[in-house]
């Protein structure tokens, strides 16, 4: 099992760190909080035989796009 958790990251460095890990490497996206929120994002992976993998996620009302721009 793998667990990535923004409450294990200092809030000032969170965005950057979503951006990051999240969007570089699973979603493909980037990401920003909506105005007047904190960034939270709670992530757990599950590894299955033939390189299935099953997962959860909850997160923070947060705006997504795919153009450096967002």
């Amino acid at each position: 099992m793998e667990r990535f958790s923004t409450k294990d990251i200092p809030e000032r460095d969170r965005v950057a760190v979503i951006n990051e890990v999240v969007a570089r490497h699973i979603a493909g996206r980037r990401f920003k909080p909506i105005a007047g929120t904190d960034l939270e994002v709670e992530i757990v992976a599950f590894g299955l035989p033939d390189q299935l993998t099953v997962g959860t996620g909850s997160y923070s009302p947060i705006i997504g796009c795919r153009s450096a721009t967002c």
